[in-house]
This record gives C-alpha cells, structure tokens and sequence, in this order.
C-alpha cells in the first residue's frame, strides 16, 4: 500500500507508513501493468494518426516545394518530426497541461504522479521519464515490463528515474 504522504510503499495490512509516520487509510492504488498496455496501444494509435496527418501534410509541402522523397532533407525532417510528435504527445499530456493523463490514460482512469507528494508533475520530469521510452521501448517494451512487474512500485526505468508513479483514479 502507498503512502498518500510520502508514496512509499508499505506491507498491504500496514496502518501508519514506515517511513513518515502517517495513517495509511485505504491508500493509493497503482495502476496494473494491464491498464498502462492498453493505454499505451490507445495512445499509440492516436500519435500514429497525428503522425500520417502531419507527414502526409510535409509530403505535400515538400513534392509543391520540388523535393522528392529521396531527398536527404526529407528523410531527415520526417524522422524528426515522427519523433516529435510521438515523445511531444506524452511529454506535453503527462505534464501540466494533460494533468498526468494523456488520452489513453483518461479513458483507463490512471494518471502519472509525482512519487513524493502523488501531483501532477512538471514538464522536466515529464521530459526525463518519457526520453527513457526509447531504452523501456527495446525489444517490443519487453524490458519496461520486466520493470513494471519487478518493482514493488509498478514503475519502469523512465517511473523510477523521474521519480513518478501511475496510479489508479478512484
């Protein structure tokens, strides 16, 4: 049970936190490692819309500005634009301006919080926690649920290095 406090993590029938003392009451529940999937595909389907919208839109700009698809230029932009729009999406929602949710994260009622005092976190965090994606990413994300589903906090490399939890809505 986490500490609505401090969020540590106590034993599931402890009372008062081991670490500041205060009465754990019902606590905060972490969100499953099935829920966050299935944000995270939801979410993922969204940023790959944004992506074919925003790269069939440079597509037009640059075959009426003269360059083709072999173009140096071209490649790289649209590499850099995909990436943009995929770590922007969840760096901007997680942040203040989504409250922690990005839509995925909405419709399956979990939210990102900050692990000392369970808020919102700021957008440095935000940045630091979803630039580890592309490590928690490797080999289809298995890693980032090795992590989840080892850690006593349900947290992945980019949760444990921002210092923030997903949790359970009530």
């Amino acid at each position: 049970m986490l500490c609505n406090e401090c969020g540590e993590s106590n034993i599931s029938d402890a009372k008062f936190c081991q670490k500041c003392g205060a009465e754990l009451g019902s606590g905060v529940k972490l969100a499953g490692l099935g829920d966050r999937i299935i944000a995270f595909f939801i979410d993922s389907l969204i940023t790959m819309v944004l992506g074919f919208i925003v790269g069939g839109l440079m597509g037009v700009t640059f075959v009426f500005g003269g360059l083709s698809a072999n173009d140096t230029s071209f490649v790289v932009a649209s590499y850099l634009v995909g990436f943009l729009v995929f770590f922007g999406y969840f760096i901007l929602l997680e942040g203040p301006l989504g409250g922690g949710q990005t839509i995925g994260k909405r419709i399956l009622h979990i939210r990102v919080v900050r692990e000392e005092n369970l808020e919102v976190m700021d957008y440095t965090k935000s940045f630091v926690r979803n630039i580890l994606r592309i490590i928690d990413g490797f080999l289809c994300y298995l890693i980032a649920i090795l992590l989840i589903h080892s850690s006593d906090k349900n947290q992945r490399l980019g949760d444990s290095a921002a210092h923030t939890l997903v949790i359970k809505e009530k």
